[in-house]
């Protein structure tokens, strides 16, 4: 049974992807960001409800907590650093065809706006 468990993850993961790059065509990254993960926000909670785990939060640990928050922090700032990464490529790709385009046709100047 694990098998086909395995294999659906897989098509979900696949899907994810294809979805992403479709839906957010015209969008903000951020915004599609946003509103992905809180899709998948309310998915989990309804996992968490629907096996009736509610009730286990009182147990969790301080030191589970501590380590919890820091793992959300940190898969926040791996994604904002991710687009500051893509923002910064796309400039610096863009500076260097500019720079390219001006040595091939003998430009002096290039005003950046």
């Amino acid at each position: 049974m694990w098998k086909y468990y395995a294999l659906l993850s897989a098509l979900f993961a696949a899907l994810t992807a294809i979805f992403a790059k479709v839906g957010v065509k015209d969008i903000n990254s951020d915004l599609a960001t946003a509103i992905r993960t809180t899709v998948i926000l309310l998915l989990t909670w309804g996992i968490v409800l629907f096996g009736q785990h509610v009730g286990e939060i009182r147990e969790i640990p301080r030191h589970a907590w501590l380590f919890l928050v820091l793992s959300g922090v940190a898969t926040g700032l791996s994604w904002l650093l991710c687009i500051c990464i893509e923002e910064a490529t796309t400039v610096h790709c863009l500076v260097h065809f500019f720079e390219t385009a001006c040595r091939n046709h003998k430009t002096q100047h290039i005003a950046f706006y």
